[in-house]
């Protein structure tokens, strides 16, 4: 991963240790390479996304008001993340002139939390086949518990997959609303972890 610049006054490139390598521990180590890559260090990356949310006008507009990308094909993505002083991560991915920061950290148990506008997300993380695959376990809004019913199912899979010949770190993420039976939102992409060509 790409290191030694800064981001709000937060430095990235330490060595500090990234919330997922805090989460899991040795098992950093049966990842890919640029799955790892991704994870083992803080700093930049680039690479692409595609955003597609549900269908209808509810889909956007929850979207919309929990911070969530907007809809796009392909779109450049830069990806900076530092580590704050309370030992957490902060996540600022860029998409095209746009900015959607979040902060990450260990929650204990194998999971992770993310914060990201009102929403926290807390997911349980897997390790298989040198990927990992996160499900949600709990949501907030606005610090408030979501019950089951109005919680929204959460997918990730990070793998390392093949782009033009070099290996790049893939993403797969689907955010489902189970009390309105719909998908709210499906974004996947790459980012170029190991430095083995530009976007």
């Amino acid at each position: 991963m790409r290191a030694g610049v800064e981001t709000g006054g937060v430095q990235t490139g330490r060595a500090s240790p990234t919330a997922l390598s805090t989460a899991i521990g040795a098992e950093l180590d049966a990842l890919a390479p640029a799955v790892r890559a991704l994870h083992a260090d803080h700093g930049r990356v680039e690479g692409r996304i595609t955003v597609r949310h549900g269908a209808g006008l509810l889909a956007p507009l929850i979207a919309k008001l929990t911070g969530l990308p907007r809809a796009t094909d392909g779109m450049p993505l830069r990806l900076t993340t530092a580590s704050t002083p309370d030992g957490a991560d902060r996540w600022v991915r860029d998409i095209g002139a746009r900015s959607y920061p979040s902060q990450i950290a260990a929650a204990g148990d194998g999971l992770l939390s993310e914060r990201m506008g009102p929403v926290t997300a807390t997911t349980r993380i897997a390790i298989a086949g040198g990927g990992i695959a996160m499900t949600l376990v709990r949501a907030r809004f606005l610090g408030m518990p979501l019950p089951g019913p109005l919680a929204p199912g959460v997918e990730t899979l990070e793998t390392e997959g093949e782009r033009d010949g070099r290996r790049v770190y893939r993403f797969d993420v689907r955010i489902r609303l189970p009390v309105l039976g719909t998908l709210l939102v499906h974004y996947q992409g790459w980012l170029d972890t190991l430095g083995e060509g530009g976007p």
